[in-house]
């Protein structure tokens, strides 16, 4: 839905949105503050502006939650991740480097750089740690819905409850119990 073709509305459910009380929401948005707490109340049961106040919570939250596309681009890049697509040769070609790449990478779990002898030489060796395969591919074929539905098993339980009645008297609740109506 677009922004409310009335402007004062708009501010007020922009306002609202903001978690502003609705009362407050009316007054910014130019309702006179005698009338405010009526306005308010009336504008907030709106169709429209409730639509609109439902489309500004679906805006903000679809920019903190990745969507399914998303999650399943990053299972993908974790499942195809090799630890050489994240070195490269130095300029001089006696290094191995690590890339950009690799530190923003969600497959990449940790880099360990560390200095080892080798004879009399120094020598850098760098190891790059990579997310668990399976579990990426096990999550993409549980969004993919690949494994079959869990089988639940339903057991029949019949409970039995025997009431004796011994008094001469019965109440209502008694006759009831006994399989007689009142």
């Amino acid at each position: 839905m677009p922004v409310l073709i009335n402007a004062r509305q708009e501010i007020f459910t922009q306002n609202w949105f903001e978690a502003k009380p609705i009362t407050e929401a009316a007054i910014i948005a130019g309702y006179k503050p005698n009338w405010a707490a009526s306005i308010a109340s009336r504008l907030s049961r709106k169709v429209k502006i409730l639509a609109r106040y439902n489309e500004l919570q679906e805006q903000a939250a679809s920019k903190k939650v990745a969507s399914k596309q998303e999650r399943m681009e990053i299972l993908s890049e974790i499942l195809r991740a090799k630890p050489e697509d994240y070195m490269e040769l130095s300029e001089d070609g006696r290094d191995l480097q690590i890339t950009r790449e690799a530190l923003k990478s969600p497959a990449v779990s940790y880099i360990r750089t560390e200095q080892v002898a080798l004879g009399k030489m120094p020598v850098r060796l760098t190891r790059v740690g990579l997310i668990d395969k399976t579990k990426a591919a096990d999550l993409l074929n549980k969004m993919d819905g690949i494994y079959a539905p869990e089988t639940k098993q339903v057991y029949n339980d019949i409970k039995i409850m025997v009431v004796y009645d011994n008094s001469d008297k019965r109440s209502k609740g008694n006759t009831a119990l006994n399989g007689t109506t009142p």
